[in-house]
């Protein structure tokens, strides 16, 4: 485990479940069984056929990784775009998007990203604004103290535990 790699994932998982965070920190997969993680692979996979799928970005020297959903260039410069099942957990989704942004930032990159919902027909433009970049840096910083943990973080049982591919971990 490397506890200073934040993947996009990991900022996702911090605003959902930091317990998820942690197993997914250690390699320890879902349960991709799970009817919900399925159904999600099939929605991004089967959406917005025609832009440019799964451009993977890494910097060694950063220690980052990005894998887009969709990379589109036009008049409007370069948008990414991040593709979800639902927005029942937008502000996870933002802040992944966010990360995405920041990331491309790095590069010396100027991009503009879109969170897109096919089953809901919604599109949510994302600017990485400084007040959203503050937010990301301390969400990175408090991965980072979450993931060194020897043990898992306790969480509550919430309504969202039903849904998960990790609640044989919690719950079983």
């Amino acid at each position: 485990m490397d506890s200073e790699r934040v993947l996009p994932t990991f900022i996702y998982y911090f605003f959902i479940c930091k317990r998820k965070l942690w197993l997914a920190s250690r390699n320890i997969d879902p349960c991709y069984e799970n009817e919900l993680i399925q159904l999600g692979s099939l929605i991004s996979e089967s959406s917005y056929k025609r832009e440019r799928r799964q451009v993977v970005i890494e910097s060694f020297m950063l220690n980052l990784t990005a894998k887009l959903d969709l990379l589109k260039t036009g008049k409007k410069g370069i948008m990414i775009g991040e593709v979800k099942k639902s927005s029942s957990c937008l502000e996870a989704s933002k802040m992944q998007l966010a990360y995405y942004l920041y990331f491309l930032k790095t590069f010396g990159v100027e991009a503009t990203g879109i969170l897109l919902i096919p089953k809901e027909k919604k599109k949510i433009e994302i600017v990485l604004t400084p007040q959203i970049e503050k937010r990301l840096m301390y969400t990175i910083e408090k991965i980072r103290e979450i993931i060194k943990k020897d043990v898992p973080p306790k969480v509550p049982w919430r309504n969202i535990c039903n849904k998960c591919g990790y609640s044989y971990f919690c719950w079983s």
